[in-house]
């Protein structure tokens, strides 16, 4: 595991992923813009990398929302036997190997009944199961996801 992460270093992303939030939503219309300030959902978000997983869990934080992270498929079960029901939505990240989200979205879908998110490495093929699947190196694609699997 990495370094632990300073209060500045925190700040820091802090600030960077507020900035990013910002030139996303100003680049939507206004009538997404606006919805997206309103609509506040509970987020489990797993990933394998701290660091990934912590940086997501600032953005979905810093766009209102309560997030739950999992490092890990264990933690990420767990996560869901104790939360039953109690998700709005999963995020898997791009940092977890194929078979495993599939495994993850087998086992976690089921106990959780929500829609899920994967994010996807580059050429990697949908996951079958996920409620939709978008490529990871487009934070823009991610902000509207978010607010699409939550509108609907």
């Amino acid at each position: 595991m990495g370094d632990v992460v300073g209060d500045e270093e925190l700040q820091k992303t802090s600030l960077f992923l507020s900035t990013i939030l910002s030139q996303i939503t100003s680049s939507l219309g206004p009538g997404l813009r606006a919805s997206i300030v309103f609509i506040m959902a509970r987020i489990l978000s797993i990933s394998y990398e701290p660091v990934l997983l912590s940086t997501r869990e600032m953005l979905l934080r810093q766009m209102g929302h309560e997030v739950v992270s999992a490092e890990g498929f264990a933690r990420a079960y767990q996560a869901c036997e104790v939360e039953r029901g109690g998700f709005d939505l999963i995020v898997l990240g791009h940092s977890i190997p194929h078979d495993d989200k599939r495994e993850i979205i087998k086992r976690c879908i089921p106990a959780c009944s929500c829609p899920l998110l994967v994010l996807l490495r580059l050429n990697e093929p949908p996951v079958e199961g996920a409620f939709r699947s978008i490529d990871s190196a487009e934070p823009e694609a991610f902000v509207s996801a978010i607010h699409e699997i939550l509108q609907s």
